[in-house]
């Protein structure tokens, strides 16, 4: 992943800062690694960066959140609970991703270098989140939108032409 060592340097010149990368070989490896982390590992992380599209961002956010949850005891299925609790991590995003729509929310830009700078000194933004629901349990959680119709078939469809990077969506539209 060229964003990552485009990034790395910037984490390692940060006074104090103590990362470690994973390099993620599936979906749902990131949040899969999030909720298994022994207790103490888990307790001991301020804050979780991805590296990656919106899924990959997505799938960190819905690990800390459901690992919170779980830890804490809440049932996180039950779409009626009003007692979801906030993770005691912040996050982070630095797009590498063919759309890049949390990025550039966040950050204003897709730029690495302006998105990793972002993140060392602290700043913040406030992000909506919405979980969604199927066959009575949580599938996912999301900080982008999730579309219908047209645009979800778009997004399905597309997946074909992944080996195209952002303009498969231009390609799969206009099947």
């Amino acid at each position: 992943c060229r964003e990552l060592f485009e990034v790395e340097p910037f984490l390692k010149i940060t006074p104090g800062l103590n990362f470690e990368v994973i390099l993620t070989q599936r979906a749902n490896h990131a949040c899969d690694y999030i909720m298994e982390m022994p207790k103490e590992q888990w307790e001991a992380v301020d804050s979780l960066v991805s590296v990656g599209g919106d899924g990959l961002f997505n799938e960190v956010l819905s690990g800390a959140l459901i690992r919170t949850q779980r830890d804490a005891g809440n049932h996180f299925d039950d779409r009626e609970s009003s007692q979801w609790r906030i993770p005691h991590v912040r996050f982070g995003i630095v797009g590498a991703g063919s759309v890049n729509s949390i990025v550039r929310t966040i950050h204003g830009t897709i730029d690495h270098a302006t998105a990793t700078i972002h993140i060392v000194l602290g700043s913040e933004c406030k992000v909506d989140v919405c979980a969604i629901y199927g066959d009575n349990h949580l599938l996912r959680v999301s900080a982008n939108a999730v579309a219908y119709c047209w645009s979800g078939e778009l997004l399905r469809d597309s997946e074909r032409f992944r080996c195209f990077g952002p303009a498969r969506y231009q390609w799969s539209g206009k099947l």
